[in-house]
C-alpha cells in the first residue's frame, strides 16, 4: 500500500504496475481493505483480487489482445457516492486516454 489507501472512506486509488510480472506473490503485495476478511489474500493468494495468471492466459490464448499495464486498486468501504464517482471518473479518464476500451472489476 504504498499510496496509503485507507481500509476505509478512501477518497482516490492507487496505480500500480504489474509489467513484466506473470503473476502477484505474498511478499510484494497485500490488501487492506476494511470491508472484508483479507487473510487469504494476504497470507495465500493475493491473485484472487487481482487475477493476473488468468488474465496473462487469456492474452496467451489469443482470447484478449493485450493487458493494460498498469492496475487500480481503492476501497468502497464507507466512501460516500460523490467521492467514489470522482474515482471512477479519473479511472476512466486514464483508460480513455490510453485506448482502453474494456476492464474487470474485482472485489478484493
Amino acid at each position: 500500500n504504498p499510496d496509503a489507501v485507507p481500509s476505509a472512506r478512501s477518497l482516490h486509488a492507487g496505480r500500480y504496475s504489474f509489467e513484466g510480472l506473470e503473476e502477484l506473490d505474498l511478499e510484494h503485495w497485500e490488501s487492506v481493505h476494511g470491508g472484508f476478511n483479507t487473510r487469504i489474500l494476504n497470507t495465500v493468494n493475493p491473485n484472487y483480487a487481482l487475477p493476473l495468471p488468468a488474465l496473462r492466459k487469456l492474452v496467451e490464448d489469443g482470447v484478449i489482445g493485450e493487458l493494460y499495464p498498469f492496475f487500480y486498486s481503492t476501497v468502497g468501504n464507507q466512501t460516500a457516492i460523490g467521492p467514489a464517482q470522482e474515482i471512477g471518473k479519473r479511472v476512466a479518464e486514464d483508460f480513455k486516454a490510453a485506448g482502453v476500451n474494456a476492464a474487470i472489476q474485482v472485489a478484493g
